[in-house]
């Protein structure tokens, strides 16, 4: 009936009063998506990206041409309406052959860290090289991402008093946090044996890490399993 509260119309202050910061009782930070945003340099704000703008009026006595989609658009909508277009639009992926090496390069295209909010997200890059015939003789990943490959995991891991790895809340440390910052372009350098004519590079995510799925028993459940979200062919 009148002009948005500040708060609405501003795109963000009613988002982040959930989604700002976030610490556990130990002090270790667990949600970081404030931060994050404010030091990105996009002009995006929260609703232009998880509220798009949709024709139509937003309710059946609207007058309006067009609005912002309630449908609140997350990494969840993936696996619930089968629709990653969120998720690919947030990360760019392109890989090419530089002398014997392959080059993945990352960008992050969202207005935060990715992956962001529920600390126990994760992303993988997963490469398969081919051979001649097209079929596969090298992965980076073959058994436990973060000892095979590292630098292909973004992730964050928290340990508690003991510096084992634990779960966010009851940690007392951030031990690493390999996610891409706002605004990120990282080079990811993977040596291929000569064999290899082809690599199929596949950034893959999961909304819970599978050990962090598996301590809650939730390993069978349908969000354990991963969506691919880019995918990309370099040629030798």
């Amino acid at each position: 009936t009148g002009p948005a509260l500040a708060a609405l119309a501003d795109g963000k202050t009613l988002c982040l009063s959930c989604h700002n910061s976030e610490a556990n009782p130990q002090g270790a930070a667990t949600c970081t998506t404030g931060p994050e945003h404010a030091a990105s340099a996009s002009a995006q704000s929260c609703t232009s990206c998880h509220m798009p703008t949709v024709a139509g009026p937003a309710g059946q006595f609207g007058r309006q041409d067009q609005h912002a989609s309630h449908a609140f658009l997350g990494p969840h909508r993936a696996w619930y309406q089968d629709d990653p277009s969120l998720l690919k639009k947030a990360v760019s992926m392109t890989a090419s052959f530089e002398g014997e090496q392959l080059v993945v390069t990352l960008k992050n295209l969202s207005a935060h860290g990715f992956p962001s909010g529920f600390p126990g997200r994760l992303a993988l890059v997963q490469v398969a090289g081919l051979d001649a015939d097209d079929k596969p003789v090298w992965k980076n990943i073959t058994g436990d991402p973060m000892i095979d490959s590292p630098q292909s995991v973004l992730n964050k891991v928290y340990v508690g008093a003991d510096g084992e790895p634990t779960l966010a809340p009851f940690a007392t440390t951030l031990k690493r946090d390999a996610r891409l910052k706002p605004d990120e372009t990282r080079p990811l350098t993977y040596a291929l044996p000569p064999a290899v004519k082809r690599a199929r590079v596949r950034l893959v995510f999961f909304l819970g890490a599978p050990k962090l799925m598996k301590k809650l028993n939730l390993s069978d459940a349908p969000e354990a399993k991963p969506r691919v979200i880019a995918e990309v062919v370099a040629t030798r």
